[in-house]
């Protein structure tokens, strides 16, 4: 099916839902004297009398200190403040019409790449999403993309406070601007999405597109997008999960392992994961291949990422190794991580400390830490205190 037809079907579908979503705007609900209009509920919120309106306030902020010592680049230590985030979200009209805005105003996310730690004010979020059931709903904008389950999981509610390097890099194309169309089917989740391909905060100029589809089956309970076992489940949540998705825009060079001037206009991401969680253990794994159209490259990439409280609810530790096996020779990335969590507040106050151990094979091969790499040797320290209301 032609991208054409795609987003004519897609508008006609919004349509019919844009007229389920007014026609009963006619027969307002009455209005419950009962309930408060303005309040905290997991958010600072007000509301109209008749709930056709409501407007809730979050925030979020990371502050960190970190201290890098890299044999390619001058030695990094500085305090961040990354992340920081107003959210606002709510209903209008209706309650099956929600929407979220969220700017972002903390230090860019280049923690992994340079040494520019600059200070950001750019959009993250801002979609609408009309739920005509929790089986059929359709959401609008500039959205973060369901592709792997490391890159979906929002970094607040990661045991690391940062995305493992197979989240980021050329594997770290997360936000875009575009159509989703998803739900929940029993104990399957389902996305279909198509997006400009550019990424976020950028207008397509190019007639190429980005589709691509994501799929997860709650075995058992419901797994849902947060690192940990919070609630130490008496019973299982075992979810399984793929992703698929074909982008064609000539303008989004993602594939190419950040090559100065090599154009790769068309590539394809797949990714397969399984995450579990009971009795304070949280286990996930995850697959991912990045194929390169142009010249047939395949670069697959794995993280295992385990965790466990010592102290139920409190105190966690945690592990994780990922691994990027890039096409070309002696380009290999790795990453092994341990750290310490501890929860005030689960994962709206939590206080974090982690140690990264970074190998690009690209250095010098007297460190060499694999036979037969070019190792460059890279050490992170951080210490993370995480605030969110």
């Amino acid at each position: 099916m032609k991208l054409s037809k795609i987003v004519l079907i897609s508008s006609a579908f919004l349509l019919i839902l844009s007229r389920l979503a007014f026609a009963s705007e006619e027969a307002k609900p009455a209005v419950d004297e009962a309930k408060p209009l303005s309040g905290y509920d997991s958010g600072f919120f007000i509301q109209s009398a008749d709930n056709q309106f409501k407007l809730k306030l979050n925030a979020n902020l990371q502050m960190r200190y970190e201290y890098q010592t890299r044999e390619a680049a001058r030695d990094n230590n500085y305090f961040g403040i990354p992340r920081s985030r107003l959210i606002f979200t709510g209903h209008a009209y209706t309650s099956k019409l929600t929407y979220m805005i969220m700017p972002e105003m903390g230090d860019s996310d280049t923690t992994h790449a340079t040494d520019d730690v600059s200070a950001n004010l750019y959009m993250r979020d801002l979609w609408f999403n009309y739920a005509a059931t929790e089986k059929i709903q359709i959401k609008l904008g500039q959205f973060f993309l369901p592709r792997s389950r490391q890159a979906y999981t929002i970094s607040p509610a990661q045991q690391f406070g940062e995305y493992p390097i197979t989240a980021l890099n050329d594997f770290g194309f997360t936000w875009d601007r575009g159509i989703d169309f998803h739900g929940s089917i029993a104990k399957l989740d389902y996305d279909a999405y198509v997006t400009n391909g550019s990424g976020g905060n950028l207008i397509n100029v190019s007639k190429g597109m980005n589709v691509g589809t994501r799929v997860v089956y709650n075995i058992f309970g419901k797994y849902g997008y947060t690192e940990g076992d919070l609630e130490n489940s008496e019973d299982p949540n075992l979810a399984v999960g793929a992703h698929f998705s074909f982008n064609n825009n000539d303008n989004f060079n993602n594939a190419t392992n950040n090559t100065a001037g090599d154009q790769s206009p068309d590539y394809s991401f797949a990714s397969a994961d399984v995450a579990l969680k009971q009795k304070g253990l949280s286990l996930e794994g995850e697959f991912m291949n990045l194929h390169n159209h142009e010249n047939g490259d395949n670069n697959p990439a794995v993280t295992v990422q385990a965790g466990y409280f010592l102290i139920p609810k409190k105190w966690e530790v945690a592990a994780e190794i990922s691994r990027i096996f890039w096409d070309d020779a002696d380009n290999d990335e790795s990453e092994y991580q341990a750290g310490s969590s501890y929860y005030f507040k689960g994962h709206k106050v939590k206080l974090q400390g982690t140690y990264a151990f970074l190998v690009d094979e690209n250095g010098n091969p007297a460190n060499a830490v694999f036979a037969g790499d070019n190792s460059q040797i890279n050490h992170r320290f951080r210490l993370l205190f995480g605030f969110a209301f």
